[in-house]
């Protein structure tokens, strides 16, 4: 406000003065919005969204596997009709964790990293990587600092595995695949023809391909392609296969170890890099029956059998009893 006064003399002397008043209004500064939209997409180097594509809140988790790796986007741009200065983002799992823009004039959005070029930045998904991941972007503008945003992106890390049950009977009989440890068979005689069985599962989330049966000691001893007769070149999750190798009883008796490998894979089997093999092992058993028996005699008729030898001196015409064990 500019006040003005006027003075003066009149014929009469002086006059009294007389002011008035001016004022103009001062409109602050325009001040910048910042907004940001941070994006998870599958990597290595992902093809990340432009800011106006980009996923705004978390929206439908990204599904990886322990192994794999991603890539986060963050895009940010100044909406506001001021330009901002002293830009940051923090970001827990960026390389530096704070990234630092500086100046961001308004209506100006660009993908960022350190340095603020047009990139991205990768993350291996651990067991330990949060499936959250949240950003945060703020600034200063001509009036002080801007109201800070955020935004988040989601991965889903579902298990890759896989089971199996080993197990053996006779050749005209199903074979038993309800549980590990009902898997051995005692027969009557050597040679008799058998049938080693495995029932593989797919336990985990993700279809599974190169799904290999390792049998050392039975069949050819060579890994068997478990989806070789199925028409399919994946399992997929919840589904089954029951691979059948015939054989028959060695005198000896025998323990198969068995094992079973699996891929996690796509639903047209490409396999998903960096990410552990699924694994599971069992074994069956199989041996001769046999039959031994111990024959002892005891002095009188219906003896103890606990008194009995396998040697006995007695008169003859003398009662015995025999005893078989």
């Amino acid at each position: 406000m500019n006040t003005a006064t006027a003075s003066g003399n009149g014929p009469d002397g002086a006059l009294d003065d007389v002011t008035d008043d001016a004022q103009i209004a001062v409109d602050a500064l325009p001040d910048p919005i910042l907004e940001i939209v941070k994006t998870v997409v599958l990597g290595p180097n992902g093809t990340c969204p432009s800011f106006a594509n980009g996923v705004q809140g978390p929206g439908d988790p990204l599904t990886v596997a322990t192994g794999q790796t991603v890539t986060y986007c963050v895009a940010i741009q100044n909406t506001g009709a001021g330009d901002a200065t002293d830009v940051h983002i923090s970001d827990d799992q960026a390389p530096n964790g704070v990234i630092k823009i500086g100046s961001l004039p308004s209506v100006e959005g660009r993908a960022v990293d350190v340095e603020g070029r047009a990139v991205d930045y990768d993350v291996v998904v651990g067991t330990s990587t949060p499936l959250r991941n949240v950003a945060v972007v703020t600034g200063t503008g001509p009036n002080g600092p801007t109201p800070p945003d955020d935004d988040d992106a989601l991965i889903d890390t579902p298990s890759v595995s896989i089971s199996l049950i080993h197990s053996v009977s006779k050749a005209n009989e199903d074979c038993v695949t309800v549980a590990k440890n009902l898997n051995s068979l005692v027969a009557n005689m050597e040679t008799l023809p058998i049938t080693w069985c495995a029932l593989i599962t797919n336990i985990g989330s993700f279809p599974l391909t190169n799904v290999d049966l390792s049998t050392p000691k039975i069949g050819d001893g060579e890994p068997v392609d478990a989806l070789a007769d199925t028409g399919s070149n994946v399992l997929l999750p919840g589904d089954s296969v029951r691979v059948e190798i015939p054989g028959e009883i060695p005198d000896t008796g025998l323990i198969s170890n068995a094992g079973v490998t699996g891929l996690a894979s796509e639903l047209d089997g490409t396999v998903l890099t960096g990410v552990e093999p699924a694994s599971d092992s069992d074994n069956a058993e199989v041996r001769e029956a046999s039959i031994d028996i111990e024959t002892t005699v005891a002095a009188g008729a219906d003896a103890d059998c606990a008194t009995a030898v396998e040697v006995l001196l007695i008169p003859s015409e003398r009662d015995i009893t025999w005893c078989f064990v």
